[in-house]
């Protein structure tokens, strides 16, 4: 939250985790939110700090004398922009409606009491917004996502398939679809430093493999910095374990499966009717290899955030990429057996309402 005063900025303010943010500049309170999730390095006392640090004393008393009142006073003058700024917040969040003030009128006697109520309840309203940022820039990624997908069948004549074609290896050491789409997300630099011919977890792709792709990067999830990059979005497969080795006209087939590549003519359900990626929950892989790191199908229920690692971090459901292009928040309640006609793509069953 920034608060202005005509053309002078008086600072930036947030709430996260518990945490109350201020800084003259938006920037180092943004600094501040990518440290804690672990996108920004932190501080680390050096060798010679640490040694420091161990000659301390362990144990000591001391005694502490100091005056709150004017921290206090600086507290109760900032109190109005808080409040102010708190019943913004809520009222963009329609947790209060226009017109009905979330305190009354402020002085030095009640003001530690109106800050800590204001505290309490700009905590939950600056925690829903940061979520739904997160969820539309998840919902962004996958857009771009099925946008590559879309300009690599145009080019190629049909999806990707789900891993690079390579007999002497098993699906999981193959390469995998993200990494033959690199080109249409520009990372045309990124894919061709890969050598397709080798394992992702080969010597010769070690450092590609570590390299980071935003686009496969969930928001909503903390960045992992040592090791080969992980991917957050998968490609639907169909339903049943030995679905991405199914022949594109089953009716539990996907639109991704290791050794196929699928085309428009082949989702005969409607491309509007099926889904193509999904966000995932849990067991992440690279984004260079195939297998499940890549592709996943619908196995056990609930198929939303259960046991087959589809899903996301949010609360209520998930965003899945359609055939078509189109992004869907997909409701964890929705029907089982519509869920299921959802990811298969010639089943030639009617959906229904979802």
């Amino acid at each position: 939250m920034l608060f202005e005063f005509g053309p002078v900025q008086a600072g930036a303010l947030t709430i996260d985790n518990g945490w109350l943010i201020a800084g003259l500049m938006p920037q180092s309170v943004e600094a501040t939110l990518l440290r804690f999730d672990g996108k920004l390095d932190s501080w680390k006392p050096t060798p010679l700090q640490t040694e420091a640090f161990d000659a301390l004393p362990k144990s000591f008393t001391s005694i502490t004398v100091g005056d709150p009142q004017g921290s206090w006073q600086a507290l109760i003058k900032l109190a109005p922009l808080i409040m102010a700024g708190g019943q913004v917040a809520l009222r963009e969040q329609r947790i209060i409606p226009p017109g009905i003030p979330i305190i009354g009128g402020l002085s030095e006697g009640n003001g530690v009491v109106t800050v800590a109520i204001g505290t309490a309840l700009l905590l939950p309203a600056i925690q829903q917004a940061r979520e739904a940022a997160r969820r539309t820039q998840s919902k962004n990624n996958l857009k771009q996502i099925a946008l590559a997908l879309h300009n690599f069948h145009d080019v190629y004549s049909g999806f990707p398939a789900g891993t690079y074609a390579n007999e002497k290896l098993k699906p999981k050491e193959r390469l995998s679809w993200q990494a033959a789409i690199l080109p249409f997300i520009e990372q045309s630099a990124l894919h061709q430093s890969i050598n397709f011919e080798e394992a992702g977890d080969d010597e010769s792709n070690k450092k590609a493999a570590e390299m980071r792709v935003p686009v496969y990067l969930h928001p909503g999830y903390p960045a992992v910095s040592v090791g080969a990059a992980e991917t957050h979005y998968v490609g639907i497969a169909g339903l049943g374990k030995d679905a991405p080795m199914l022949p594109a006209n089953s009716n539990r087939a996907g639109v991704f499966a290791f050794n196929r590549k699928t085309s428009f003519r082949d989702i005969t359900d409607g491309t509007s009717n099926t889904m193509m990626t999904s966000e995932a929950s849990g067991q992440f892989g690279p984004w260079i290899a195939g297998g499940n790191a890549t592709i996943r199908s619908l196995t056990k229920k609930p198929s939303i955030n259960g046991p087959d690692g589809i899903g996301g971090p949010f609360t209520g459901g998930c965003n899945v990429g359609m055939a078509d292009g189109s992004v869907l928040f997909v409701s964890e309640n929705i029907d089982p057996v519509i869920f299921e006609r959802l990811s298969t793509m010639a089943d030639g069953q009617l959906l229904g309402d979802f």
